[in-house]
């Protein structure tokens, strides 16, 4: 559901884009042809297909693999608005957006800001079609982060985000799921879909002092209202 600050006055989604519009436009977003396979959220950390790489660390990242055809995001209008803040309310989460796109050796890049969320510039806008992957940290070397309390959502629970300008998409809450680093689900996170969808995910499980990384990603999956 699409709502905007004029009263709450719900617009629909673009669901049907034009892609020629999307060629000429300089600005458009490029196919990622590289996805990640999994994520470690803590402190500058980064991970990718298990491997790490941390401001710290010299240790080489593994390369992700390359996005099939059949699961290749669709092009999207250049001009729906970028997302600026997240809100769950059941969660009292409110926190302003940056953008990530890809680090070296291909791994995805994590917000600066512990408090701050990130959205993947490679995947969906919020409100497009296909999946919106928001990334938060778990905790940091100051405490618990943005997404400290992720783990408490419950199906059901909205999820709203609002964008440049000033509409909100709202999305519910579908399924909540933790994966091993080792095995994480790809093509739930990052695959083709024919509706909007969003994805949140953040670190879970116990934390290895040696190998600086969470066990587990915990993964919330949720389409537009």
């Amino acid at each position: 559901m699409l709502k905007t600050n004029d009263k709450n006055k719900t617009v629909k989604p673009v669901l049907n884009p034009a892609l020629e519009q999307e060629k000429t436009d300089k600005k458009s977003r490029p196919i990622l042809k590289l996805l990640i396979i999994g994520l470690a959220l803590f402190g500058s950390t980064l991970i990718a297909n298990g491997a790490i790489k941390s401001s710290n660390s010299k240790q080489p990242q593994a390369a992700a693999p390359v996005l099939p055809r059949s699961t290749a995001p669709t092009i999207q209008p250049y001009n729906i608005p970028n997302p600026e803040r997240l809100n769950i309310p059941s969660l009292n989460i409110d926190a302003g957006f940056e953008q990530l796109a890809l680090g070296a050796k291909h791994g995805i890049e994590v917000p600066v800001e512990s408090m701050a969320v990130g959205w993947f510039i490679y995947g969906a806008k919020p409100g497009e079609v296909g999946t919106a992957v928001i990334v938060g940290h778990l905790d940091s070397a100051k405490g618990p982060a943005v997404f400290a309390d992720l783990h408490k959502i419950t199906l059901g629970s909205e999820i709203s985000i609002e964008r440049s300008n000033g509409s909100v998409v709202v999305y519910t809450v579908e399924r909540v799921e933790k994966f091993s680093q080792d095995n994480f689900p790809t093509a739930e996170v990052y695959g083709q879909l024919p509706y909007p969808a969003i994805r949140l995910i953040t670190c879970s499980g116990s934390y290895n002092k040696k190998a600086a990384r969470y066990s587990d990603n915990l993964i919330v999956f949720g389409r537009i209202k």
